[in-house]
């Protein structure tokens, strides 16, 4: 129930001019003035609140707190997707063509020479030595795969790093052959 003030020199009770002025006079007599001042400050707080919208230090407030939030959450995100290429680049390396290089050397007896190339696992190869068996395509995309960085691999058969069976490379980021490299073989000791 809110209480409503009537305008001042209307309703006036036995020499009272309102109910507002009786207000006042009842808060100063029992109350003090301290008190009375300190009820008209929050009276004038509370209706300042009732004020919609956000003032500029509450939104600067804000916009600080979320500062401080991407500042500690970004740095964990930066250099992911380098590290996946990486890792995509090495499954197809150690896994991927290294298997199905292995399935035709079996149908076939010898890995694809260094001229037929990783072609030779989706055709059927016309330089010698001519595969007997040749029962691909190996591969189910319709042409050889790329590094993640869209470069081709390096392959050479027999290797120079692997003279029993095949070099298989991607050069990395930079496509020139450098310490990023993924290989197929050990490189120095690692």
């Amino acid at each position: 129930m809110k209480l409503r003030f009537a305008p001042r020199n209307r309703y006036a009770i036995s020499g009272i001019k309102s109910w507002e002025f009786l207000f006042e006079k009842f808060l100063r007599i029992n109350y003090g003035e301290i008190f009375f001042d300190n009820f008209a400050i929050l009276i004038g707080v509370a209706r300042r609140r009732r004020a919609k919208g956000f003032t500029l230090i509450e939104i600067m407030l804000v916009i600080i707190i979320i500062g401080i939030l991407v500042a500690m959450v970004t740095p964990q995100f930066v250099g992911r997707s380098e590290k996946a290429r990486m890792a995509a680049a090495r499954a197809d390396i150690e896994a991927n063509l290294s298997t199905v290089l292995d399935l035709y050397e079996l149908d076939n007896g010898q890995y694809p020479t260094t001229e037929q190339g990783l072609k030779a696992l989706m055709q059927e190869p016309t330089q010698t030595p001519i595969p007997q068996n040749w029962s691909g395509p190996y591969l189910k995309k319709r042409e050889v795969p790329k590094d993640p960085w869209g470069h081709e691999y390096v392959y050479a058969a027999p290797g120079v790093h692997n003279p029993d069976m095949f070099d298989l490379a991607s050069y990395g980021p930079d496509g020139i052959e450098s310490s990023d490299d993924i290989v197929n073989w050990v490189k120095d000791g690692k």
